[in-house]
């Protein structure tokens, strides 16, 4: 079972999980077919719209530079895209 599996929900601008299926930080790595699904979450309720591809290539290159692959690091790349 993936500890990952989780239900996101914005509240007064932040996300948090709403019933995570473990109690597990989301500030710890998550693999990629973990970390893509919080980006176009985010990306969706932030509404900017951008090629799948394209979304997904500069999430994993910002992934890199910054932090690693974590739902914080993806708050961070959606803010940077709306700014």
């Amino acid at each position: 079972m993936n500890p990952w599996i989780i239900t996101l929900k914005i509240t007064r601008g932040w996300w948090h999980a709403e019933k995570p299926i473990f109690r597990r930080s989301l500030f710890e790595t998550a693999d990629q077919n973990t970390y893509l699904p919080i980006v176009r979450y985010l990306v969706a309720q932030a509404g900017i719209v951008l090629e799948q591809k394209n979304l997904e290539f500069r999430a994993l290159q910002w992934a890199t530079r910054y932090n690693g692959r974590s739902g914080r690091t993806a708050r961070q790349f959606v803010d940077f895209l709306s700014a």
